[in-house]
């Protein structure tokens, strides 16, 4: 992670490939790895390289929303890169936001971003509906994510309201 937070995008990528042939298919920590690895991959551009690793890792970590929508992100960054795969990659796209979607941010695993299964993957449905003027789509996915929004304040505010009760 350090070379990633400095910027150094080769050089992470190379870590979390050693670090992840050393670790056990089954690890828990695999998963943060896999997705740390996924979103170096997209930012360097290596799409091919990001998908080829997607379906290696995909059923043992479909479950977990992170994985979902960062290849997700790269699918996009995929297709604005290469707009003639546009066509073939959006309904991936949509299929894996969808799904972090509806595995949301219930999940109580370690590494789980709060929001990333929820608002955040509703924003992101939404402005791909805009961005393809399919307005019904657009707006329902923005009412979801408001509606998400609104309620993490009223959990943050419960909680606040408990801890100062405690």
């Amino acid at each position: 992670m350090e070379f990633e937070s400095s910027g150094e995008l080769d050089s992470a990528a190379r870590g979390y490939s050693r670090a992840l042939e050393r670790i056990d298919l089954q690890a828990a920590q695999r998963q943060g790895l896999v997705v740390r690895q996924l979103d170096a991959l997209r930012k360097l551009g290596r799409f091919e390289d990001g998908m080829a690793m997607a379906q290696a890792e995909m059923s043992r970590w479909a479950h977990w929303p992170d994985l979902l929508i960062v290849f997700g992100d790269l699918l996009l960054d995929w297709a604005a890169a290469r707009p003639a795969l546009a066509p073939s990659l959006l309904p991936m796209i949509e299929s894996s936001w969808r799904r972090a979607w509806l595995l949301g941010d219930a999940h109580a695993e370690p590494g789980l971003l709060p929001g990333r299964g929820g608002r955040c993957v509703a924003h992101n449905l939404a402005l791909m509906f805009e961005a393809l003027t399919d307005a019904p789509k657009a707006r329902h996915w923005h009412a979801r994510a408001a509606t998400m929004r609104r309620l993490a304040g009223l959990v943050a505010t419960a909680a606040a309201a408990s801890a100062a009760l405690a």
